[in-house]
């Protein structure tokens, strides 16, 4: 029993070796980064204007009918004589009232910008990562960092770093 227990033991020692990763830390010299550009699309807000007419409405007011009322009342009180004279200014009043009024409620047409946001897809590359090139006793290893490593990496510097492979059974 013991025999098979060893046996066993031995067994699955061996195979959980066989398929562990292996590293180890070495040290090389950094001869070439490379940046390695990732493709990436945005939307991009963009202010779009153009003119166009629009009809502008000025209602009548109460001070406009009121001041026609006025200058009308002040106009007709310059004809007529008598009851006449009182007829004529009540006239004017009524007159120039219906015209201030009907003046201000005219429409027109004004020019207006008018401006709407869209967003535009633009596309363009951007640095994710950074492939180092290291010479490591005299053969090439290609490392690839995030952003912030790659951008503190300096062509020449040795450097330690951790190599990790798992072997093909």
């Amino acid at each position: 029993m013991k025999k098979f227990l060893g046996s066993v033991t031995f067994l699955v020692l061996c195979a959980s070796t066989a398929f562990a990763d292996i590293s180890f830390t070495v040290v090389g010299k950094i001869v070439d980064i490379q940046p390695v550009f990732t493709r990436v699309n945005q939307q991009v807000p963009q202010q779009q204007c153009h003119n166009e007419n629009r009809v502008i409405s000025h209602g009548g007011s109460g001070a406009n009918t009121a001041a026609g009322a006025v200058i009308g009342g002040v106009i007709g009180n310059q004809f007529g004589g008598g009851d006449g004279k009182t007829a004529m200014t009540i006239l004017g009043a009524i007159l120039g009232a219906d015209t201030a009024n009907r003046n201000a409620g005219q429409k027109r047409v004004e020019q207006v910008t008018v401006c709407d946001t869209v967003y535009v897809n633009q596309s363009g590359n951007v640095v994710n990562e950074y492939d180092i090139i290291y010479e490591v006793n005299g053969q090439y290893i290609t490392s690839r960092v995030n952003s912030a490593q790659g951008e503190r990496a300096r062509v020449g510097r040795s450097q330690s770093f951790r190599v990790t492979y798992q072997p093909v059974n």
